[in-house]
């Protein structure tokens, strides 16, 4: 009877519960990443100045999000730029591209009013959202964007590697040999 060895390979796979993080200075609020610019601005320069890091100003969808950030902002700035613009009363979007703000809104009564402004803003003391005209008006902004998560098991090292070579001396054949000690770093 012959016998066949047969090989499994075992493929183990482990999940690793990966935590969101926030870089460049943003904070985690509600699984997103917000930074306050506390200095006025109109309109078009807090969204300027969000996209430099690659954000948008930000987007509120749901009433736990509105009050998530009222309480990051409570003792920082009572008016922010928010990342929705009006072209109608009626017919807000966000800058995000998500869409019509529809699904979701805290305008406070008798907003959006586009006769106010075609931007807003949110009032930190209320957690209402209020039109606002977008060049003349200065306001503090927050700028919201994704979060990401750190790899805790790929770390990257610098290291050092160092040889010696021994050569034969080509001028004196009785010498000894030469030694040339060749250094590298190589960082990875």
């Amino acid at each position: 009877m012959l016998k066949k060895l047969i090989f499994v390979p075992i493929l183990v796979f482990y999940c690793v519960a990966a935590e969101p993080i926030c870089t460049n200075g943003f904070t985690l609020v509600n699984n997103k990443c917000l930074k306050l610019m506390s200095t006025t601005t109109n309109y078009n320069s807090a969204e300027q100045y969000c996209r430099g890091f690659g954000a948008t100003l930000m987007t509120v969808k749901d009433s736990v999000e509105n009050d998530d950030i009222k309480t990051f902002l409570k003792s920082s700035a009572s008016m922010v730029w928010m990342g929705i613009y009006c072209i109608t009363n009626e017919q807000c979007f966000w800058d995000d591209s998500s869409k019509n703000v529809s699904n979701y809104s805290n305008f406070a009564t008798g907003f959006p009013l586009t006769d106010e402004g075609n931007c807003v803003y949110f009032a930190v003391a209320t957690g209402k959202w209020i039109s606002g005209d977008c060049d003349s008006q200065q306001r503090a902004s927050v700028c919201e964007m994704p979060t990401t998560v750190a790899d805790k098991y790929f770390q990257m090292t610098a290291r050092t590697t160092s040889m010696a070579i021994a050569t034969p001396s080509t001028t004196n054949k009785n010498s000894a040999t030469l030694k040339k000690s060749v250094s590298r770093s190589l960082e990875i």
